[in-house]
């Protein structure tokens, strides 16, 4: 077993049962979606976190008391390692625990996340570092993106009962993707959302959605508030 850096994140660790140089390009999708998550969300900076494969059967997680993130993804699919990891280092990303009011939110920021970074693993992105074989395979991570953003089930997110069952199980996942699809388009226009994003867990709990939604907003520096009034505005109720 090999613990090996990212190449432009020193303080993020691999665990490989490969060696640097039969590795490099899994470490290169790995650095690139955290290099994504810095530009947007500012550099994650004296926050060591150690990312090792699980079996395939196991459920990715991220847990930040061990500072760890576990993928049960495969060298194989890049894809799919990309689209878990992206959404396993958001949740890392939001230092302190998030309120059980906004836990499924956090679902589909962490879900919008992963189509953020998958959006964005163009050819060029490869080809500057070398790696012609990633570059052939970029095009295929937009479209995984695709694929699984086409089983999402449409529901209504200013429903309040739709809110309230959200509540009770942040993991529907065709419905989180329904709510991933929505922040996607806020975040096309308003990228700078996403260090917003790290506020979350600043949200006490004891409050209702509707309520920490606007302590989260509070929370937010003034130049990020009229973004999450963007994202206030999916899930307002109807009257």
């Amino acid at each position: 077993m090999y613990l090996l850096r990212l190449p432009r994140h020193p303080d993020v660790f691999f665990y490989s049962v490969r060696n640097a140089g039969s590795s490099a390009n899994f470490l290169c999708i790995l650095d690139e979606t955290a290099s994504i998550y810095d530009r947007y969300m500012g550099e994650m900076r004296g926050r060591p976190l150690t990312v090792r494969l699980v079996r395939p059967n196991e459920i990715p997680e991220c847990i930040r008391e061990l500072s760890e993130i576990r993928l049960a993804a495969s060298y194989r699919y890049p894809s799919q390692a990309v689209y878990q990891f992206a959404h396993e280092l958001c949740h890392f990303r939001i230092e302190n625990p998030v309120c059980e009011s906004l836990r499924w939110l956090e679902e589909s920021f962490c879900e919008a996340g992963s189509h953020f970074v998958l959006r964005r693993l163009t050819p060029s992105v490869f080809l500057q570092g070398g790696h012609e074989a990633l570059a052939e395979y970029a095009p295929k991570f937009s479209k995984y993106s695709e694929e699984i953003l086409s089983t999402a089930k449409e529901v209504d997110l200013a429903d309040p009962d739709q809110i309230r069952r959200f509540t009770m199980n942040c993991y529907l996942r065709e419905e989180n993707l329904c709510a991933a699809e929505q922040l996607l388009h806020v975040l096309s226009r308003r990228a700078d959302l996403w260090k917003a994003v790290c506020y979350l867990g600043h949200v006490p709990e004891g409050f209702s959605f509707y309520d920490s939604l606007t302590i989260w907003r509070q929370h937010c520096p003034a130049e990020l508030q009229s973004a999450v009034d963007m994202v206030c505005g999916i899930f307002r109720q109807r009257h």
